[in-house]
């Protein structure tokens, strides 16, 4: 399994994720054009995305 780290963003749209597990990320949407987004993020931090 890879993992990605990295401060690369990225905002997608799905289902609300219910008592069955999480959503999966074949089910989601990416939102491509957005205005007035904000992301506090501090030095030491990074998303992790596992890459299957």
């Amino acid at each position: 399994m890879d993992f990605l780290l990295g401060m690369n963003a990225a905002l997608y749209f799905g289902a609300a994720i219910t008592g069955d597990g999480p959503t999966l990320p074949s089910t989601l949407t990416l939102v491509g054009n957005v205005k007035d987004v904000t992301l506090n993020m501090e030095a030491g931090e990074a998303d992790i995305v596992c890459l299957m």
